[in-house]
């Protein structure tokens, strides 16, 4: 994720800033502009309409289940480019990284979100899915809530695409072995010392420094969340905590000292409840997880209620405008 139109060493993003400013499609929540050769077809359409089902599906579990206001006009603006080299040229991107969200406080009415996929590569969907999804929420947090505490930013992030991923159900078993080996390295005689250090980091690059490692972050903050999402009254307290922090000058260090104040036994107890849950969450086989809108053959597509993410109806795939992404009218 990219914060302020800058990139974690602070190089700003200016000219990709006013290349999007040219993309201001007409469409759904979600508008989706190919960046490529004329006539690429990155993803099929009902991949295309996979992630506009998944978009959707985003807004409305943040709007029902933490009580959060979604404008009507609020959308995602996705640039998919089909060159690799042309994406990291425009972005910056990290070699290896598949896409990111462009936020800033001056950018709250929607998302940016910018990303590579390569049709010609046969893994291209698996690994682009979760990360769109990811991306997804940076963006619907900052319209939303401004600000988000770092120390759950990624967390949720992580949480809601692994279970919206249509193939979350193996994502989730290989970032649950992440995390088993993870928890046992960092919380095996913490004390609550881990928890406090990580609470209080600020930045992504405060993970490196206090753990060697930024995954901390990522892996066992999105064990951190699902802690809380696993029990309704610790869903309640996890969200009114945050609602606690929204607006302060440093939601990270407000969030921190709510959940220590609030949660019983403060942020010692927490940790060792969280630990041996873990423990016996590991033990356990993996849950299924919710399934959003997967993606189907050329034999048709599938058309998904956004809040259950179950099919309505099938119907053909229509013409698809190669430079959009979009539908043509026939």
């Amino acid at each position: 994720m990219l914060d302020g139109w800058t990139d974690s060493n602070g190089v700003a993003r200016q000219g990709l800033r006013q290349k999007f400013q040219r993309y201001n499609l007409p469409g759904k929540r979600v508008r989706i502009t190919y960046i490529g050769q004329p006539g690429a077809d990155a993803l099929s359409w009902q991949e295309l309409e996979y992630i506009r089902n998944s978009g959707e599906q985003i807004v409305q579990y943040f709007q029902t289940k933490w009580g959060w206001r979604v404008r009507p006009t609020f959308y995602y603006n996705i640039l998919l480019y089909t060159d690799m080299n042309e994406f990291r040229k425009d972005t910056g991107a990290p070699k290896g990284a598949l896409g990111m969200a462009l936020v800033s406080p001056r950018m709250r009415d929607h998302g940016e979100l910018v990303f590579y996929a390569d049709r010609r590569n046969p893994n291209a969907w698996e690994e682009l899915e979760a990360t769109i999804l990811h991306e997804m929420f940076h963006c619907l947090s900052n319209h939303c809530y401004g600000d988000f505490p770092i120390s759950m930013e990624e967390g949720v992030a992580e949480w809601i695409s692994l279970r919206l991923a249509a193939n979350g159900r193996g994502l989730l078993d290989k970032r649950n072995r992440q995390a088993q080996v993870m928890a046992k390295f960092h919380l095996n005689g913490s004390n609550g010392d881990f928890i406090k250090t990580y609470m209080n980091c600020n930045s992504y690059e405060a993970w490196e420094k206090e753990f060697k490692d930024r995954m901390v972050g990522y892996t066992l903050a999105e064990q951190l969340v699902d802690y809380f999402m696993a029990d309704a009254k610790r869903t309640a307290f996890l969200v009114q905590t945050l609602h606690g922090a929204a607006g302060d000058a440093n939601t990270t260090a407000k969030f921190a000292r709510l959940m220590d104040a609030n949660y019983p036994g403060g942020l010692m107890k927490l940790e060792k409840d969280w630990y041996a849950w873990m423990k016996v969450k590991f033990n356990k086989p993996a849950a299924v997880p919710v399934v959003a809108a997967r993606p189907r053959g050329n034999a048709g597509a599938l058309i998904i209620d956004p809040v259950t993410g179950l099919p309505v109806r099938r119907a053909p795939p229509p013409r698809v405008d190669p430079s959009t992404g979009l539908p043509v009218k026939r």
